[in-house]
């Protein structure tokens, strides 16, 4: 696992204006472009799995039931049903 991440931080660089960028983003869309990551991550947590099988549909269940910034926390519970 990385321990760390070095970027070149000159003003001119296109890496500290997408920085700048997302540290600057409002807090609701933070939470759905974060409740939209975890969609992704259920949908191809379930598409590994056998189609149509009891945890294949949990997942596909779960991932629709995701609201903004992902409160009830399925992220977490998702790998525990697949």
């Amino acid at each position: 696992m990385p321990v760390a991440m070095v970027w070149p931080l000159a003003d001119h660089s296109q890496v500290v204006r997408r920085l700048r960028d997302q540290l600057h983003v409002s807090q609701p869309l933070q939470k759905q472009l974060w409740s939209q990551l975890v969609v992704a991550q259920v949908n191809a947590q379930a598409s590994t799995l056998a189609a149509d099988s009891s945890p294949d549909k949990k997942l596909l269940a779960h991932a629709k039931e995701i609201r903004s910034g992902d409160p009830t926390n399925i992220e977490a519970r998702a790998p525990q049903i697949s």
